[in-house]
């Protein structure tokens, strides 16, 4: 038998981050294997409530958190409080990101802000926050990134850019958390 896990999963209301939640849990179960997972959500409500019950459920030590990971506050304050409750972590999985459609040169200053500090600085602050658990765990980090992180596309220069930050980030932790053992990898639907 593995490891106790303990996932911090963001964007987990949404469609990714709702299923990553939900495959853990059944892989988990599968495998008659214990897993504590807190999900982040943007906000509360109903959605999150939904989820975390669904998690219960299927016999996870379930937690909602919610958080506005634009700020940087609350990016450390959700990291602390999830592995506060789950008494350790494991794995950090950053799904969390927004895309807003414009040219680069019909884009506001704010969205391009909006875009790069939940896209990517989110997964920074979160990584950075969690990284004395991680080490001691010898945990892993994934990064829901994006094939608009590799290749541009019409329309969405900032998250494209973003995402593309996002990937070189993850590279980056990779390589000066390595030592640690801290796995960082990222994915790109």
């Amino acid at each position: 038998m593995s490891q106790h896990q303990k996932v911090i999963v963001t964007g987990a209301t949404g469609g990714i981050g709702k299923q990553i939640c939900l495959t853990l849990a059944q892989k988990a179960k599968a495998n008659q294997e214990t897993i504590s997972i807190t999900a982040v959500a943007s906000k509360p409500g109903e959605a999150l409530d939904q989820l975390v019950q669904d998690l219960k459920t299927l016999g996870v030590n379930a937690f909602g958190v919610s958080a506005n990971l634009t700020n940087e506050d609350a990016c450390v304050q959700a990291t602390e409080k999830s592995i506060q409750l789950m008494q350790g972590i494991t794995a950090y999985v950053s799904n969390a990101g927004l895309s807003r459609a414009s040219s680069l040169t019909n884009m506001t200053s704010a969205d391009w802000d909006l875009m790069f500090n939940l896209n990517a600085k989110a997964t920074w602050l979160m990584s950075k926050t969690a990284y004395p658990a991680l080490k001691e765990s010898q945990g892993s980090i994934v990064a829901i990134a994006s094939m608009s992180g590799l290749y541009p596309h019409p329309g969405l220069g900032a998250y494209s850019a973003s995402k593309s930050a996002l990937i070189m980030l993850c590279r980056q932790m990779a390589q000066e958390w390595c030592n640690e053992r801290i796995r960082v990898n990222t994915v790109s639907p």
